[in-house]
């Protein structure tokens, strides 16, 4: 008899010492959120183009998002942005569980509002800063009501010119501030995610610039705040990879918002741009889960996607990054992470490059092909739905 490709790539990756009904296996405890921004209109700060079947509400966003789920077999999480998705919160639970489907992060919305011209939770106004935290609270209880898990903190906070501000009291009132949001979330049962940002809208400085002031005011607060990671939010030549591994031991790593860039900010789909620094980023978190001191903190990181298509089409391009997403995963579970430990202790510097290399090279698409086969869903996810009816009747919205 015949054997599928598949077979053939199981007996190859075996010889490597991979045991693929693991990987299949790991496959599976992916945790990968949808954001519903990414399905609605979009833009940059020149344009926002339309494109017909554009989501209008939120209930047409957990439709679409529902379709990434049965194409890929992943995304049944869906993150909230607040007020973008402002609804009647508990039908939209019952909604999203009626899809199978549950909230991921809770996104807040801190910087449209005439109020923050300068600044949130930092800003000099006692009166501005309590209308931050209200704000703050108020998503908080919208999580704790959908049964969001966590809460995603990124304020605009910052300056544009030297002495515009003083730090130190920024610093003071940053702290306070996030700390009344945090004690909130604590009483809630909901994780408190603290994301940072290099620059913009601030260009001088910003008051949560990078890791380092993140984890600073999570260690602050307690072992409930996290740090959220976004991957266009660096310096150029910044190893994330490095600053993954390091909030995984601290465990404070307590989300992703994946997505790829060329100069800046670009939210691209994950992967296009630079997919080696991807798969670099999921090795990290596999090697965490390898690790008995680390799994814990490894296994929790929510793999979260912030993307803007303003000239992809919406579904599809989601489709893709989840897609992209665990192919990365996929290639970071092949890697033998005892040959290569052994390779790295004797100082085999280009030994330990192939070995993991070896993996980044593999083509996963069988394997993943497999994955999906054991879960009901037969052949490629964007094929498959360019060519569904729903694609069709998509564009009919509105």
């Amino acid at each position: 008899m015949d054997r599928t490709g598949f077979e053939i790539l199981a007996e190859k990756l075996e010889k490597n010492g991979i045991d693929v009904e693991w990987v299949l296996r790991e496959l599976d405890q992916l945790l990968v959120e949808v954001p519903s921004w990414g399905f609605s209109k979009s833009g940059t700060r020149f344009f926002s183009f339309e494109q017909k079947g554009d989501a209008r509400d939120f209930f047409e966003r957990v439709d679409d998002c529902e379709q990434v789920l049965k194409y890929t077999g992943k995304g049944g999480q869906i993150c909230m942005h607040i007020p973008w998705d402002q609804c009647d919160y508990k039908a939209a639970r019952e909604y999203v569980e009626e899809k199978g489907m549950t909230f991921g992060t809770l996104n807040t919305n801190m910087f449209q509002d005439n109020d923050f011209r300068l600044g949130t939770l930092a800003n000099s106004d006692k009166k501005i800063r309590k209308k931050t935290v209200d704000t703050l609270n108020h998503c908080i209880d919208v999580a704790h009501t959908v049964g969001a898990k966590s809460l995603n903190v990124w304020t605009i906070d910052g300056s544009d010119i030297p002495g515009q501000n003083d730090y130190r009291m920024r610093r003071k009132w940053m702290l306070e501030s996030l700390k009344e949001g945090y004690d909130h979330a604590v009483s809630c049962g909901v994780q408190y995610n603290i994301e940072y940002k290099l620059f913009e809208p601030s260009s001088y400085h910003m008051d949560i610039p990078d890791w380092g002031t993140a984890l600073y005011y999570a260690s602050r607060l307690g072992e409930q705040a996290k740090v959220t990671v976004d991957l266009g939010h660096h310096a150029f030549g910044v190893n994330v990879a490095q600053i993954v591994s390091l909030l995984i031991d601290e465990q404070r790593l307590g989300a992703f918002h994946l997505n790829d860039n060329v100069c800046a900010d670009d939210d691209l789909i994950p992967g296009t741009i630079n997919p080696l620094r991807l798969f670099a980023i999921e090795n990290e978190i596999v090697a965490g889960i390898c690790e008995k001191e680390t799994e814990s903190s490894a296994r929790s990181v929510l793999q979260g996607l912030d993307i803007s298509f303003y000239i992809e089409p919406k579904v599809e391009a989601m489709i893709l990054s989840v897609v992209n997403l665990q192919t990365a995963y996929a290639k970071a579970l092949l890697v033998n992470r005892k040959k290569l430990q052994q390779l790295q202790l004797d100082n085999d510097i280009l030994g330990a490059n192939q070995c993991l290399m070896q993996a980044y090279h593999t083509d996963v698409s069988l394997l993943l092909e497999e994955w999906r086969n054991r879960h009901g869903i037969q052949g490629d996810p964007y094929t498959n739905y360019i060519h569904s009816e729903y694609f069709a009747d998509r564009k009919k919205r509105g």
